[in-house]
């Protein structure tokens, strides 16, 4: 059990952003009370066809250094690119593991709740749907590796703001290319003109509808164009997550209950996990990344340090302004949700508490998991239509 006495005993096990909520230094920090029970780690698969995939194409990638010192996979298929990741780039290997690690072709976000909380407790709640799918490099038994419909695309994601109505229809869509030196495209809709704007690549760096994450903070805290960055491997050990939240899948939490609001204590300090919840210890890749030299210039975070799980590459963030000044805490309470062909998996875009804590600002961002069971065919086949949620063209028939 570690407390606010006892933790400086145990920080060699804990990522930088958990020790700085324990340390007190900035605003946001945990209660004399909070705790972290430590308890035995969560079994976990990676997804069969995944697995299968993985042993199929992986001997044929290579890691290839573009000229502005960025990398890529050349001859990336499908699976894991580097499934025993080593020097030379060890660092760059883990990043495109992170950003190829298993994602289900689609998964569909019914209602997510976006708890804004500033320093005096205040709430300001912002509801989203929306859809991610996996497009190109898919690893599912009854699916292409590559769309049909949209063959050059890896990956889009289409957030709708639901609530407030005064923000009712305001759309994000970003869509990542199979070719990783690609630029992403990133859209938005505007209800007030009533049509999509393409926003410039720069725009990465804007808040995500206002939350304290930027677009590159999405997809569970990674959400970069991973051919602009360098990784600098800095650690290999064990580091304290949780990936087992009860209670367990498909019993709802929900956020909104007054009484949930209090047990995780939402406006009186950083949202912490009852004392009941158990935390363990996982095999970890520790990596600095930074931008490429070239492309630095006005970009938003000096470093993004990673912490990246050794099998399945969730994970949790430090965030460091350009003068490596503490920015930013990025972190996952995961539970398990099944992808629908009898496998489970963790942490792509929906089955986790997503906390983003500006610490500059004393402001953070609290989301809760999607409600709804809608991963792959469970998710309703109005989402499978390319066309209309992962393409600009679809952004046009919003307010119809």
């Amino acid at each position: 059990m570690i407390t606010a006495q006892n933790w400086q005993r145990y920080k060699d096990y804990m990522p930088e952003w958990m020790q700085w909520l324990f340390s007190g230094q900035f605003y946001f920090k945990l209660g004399p009370n909070d705790q972290i029970v430590v308890g035995p780690p969560t079994p976990k698969a990676l997804p069969k066809t995944y697995v299968a995939n993985t042993e199929r194409y992986s001997g044929q990638v290579k890691l290839k250094v573009l000229d502005d010192g960025g990398t890529l996979p050349e001859n990336y298929t499908a699976g894991l690119p580097f499934p025993n990741p080593t020097e030379p780039h060890l660092g760059d290997k883990i990043l495109w593991n992170v950003w190829y690690r298993y994602a289900p072709r689609i998964e569909q976000q019914d209602v997510v709740q976006e708890l804004l909380v500033d320093k005096y407790g205040q709430i300001f709640q912002q509801d989203i749907m929306g859809s991610t799918q996996r497009l190109g490099h898919v690893s599912e038994p009854d699916e292409p590796i590559y769309n049909k419909t949209e063959p050059d695309l890896d990956f889009s994601q289409y957030v709708e703001v639901i609530k407030p109505e005064q923000s009712k229809y305001t759309v994000s869509l970003t869509r990542f290319y199979t070719d990783p030196t690609r630029e992403e495209d990133i859209w938005s809709f505007v209800p007030s003109l009533r049509r999509p704007l393409r926003l410039s690549a720069s725009s990465r760096c804007s808040p995500s509808l206002g939350a304290d994450l930027d677009i590159d903070d999405q997809k569970g805290g990674y959400n970069l164009h991973t051919a602009d960055f360098n990784g600098h491997a800095i650690a290999h050990k064990k580091i304290l997550v949780m990936n087992n939240f009860q209670p367990a899948w498909p019993a709802r939490v929900d956020f909104t209950d007054p009484a949930m609001l209090k047990l995780w204590h939402v406006t009186s300090g950083v949202p912490w996990p009852p004392n009941s919840q158990r935390w363990e210890l996982r095999d970890t890749y520790v990596v600095d990344t930074t931008r490429v030299p070239s492309k630095r210039a006005g970009y938003c975070y000096g470093n993004r340090r990673v912490y990246a799980d050794s099998l399945d590459w969730t994970l949790s963030e430090d965030l460091f302004d350009m003068n490596m000044k503490p920015w930013k805490a990025i972190f996952l309470l995961n539970r398990l949700h099944p992808n629908g062909y009898g496998d489970t998996f963790l942490g792509d875009s929906s089955n986790y508490v997503f906390e983003a804590i500006d610490l500059q600002n004393s402001h953070l961002s609290f989301i809760n998991e999607f409600l709804g069971e809608h991963v792959n065919h469970a998710a309703d086949p109005s989402w499978y239509n390319v066309a209309r949620y992962a393409s600009p063209t679809g952004l046009l028939e919003i307010m119809k």
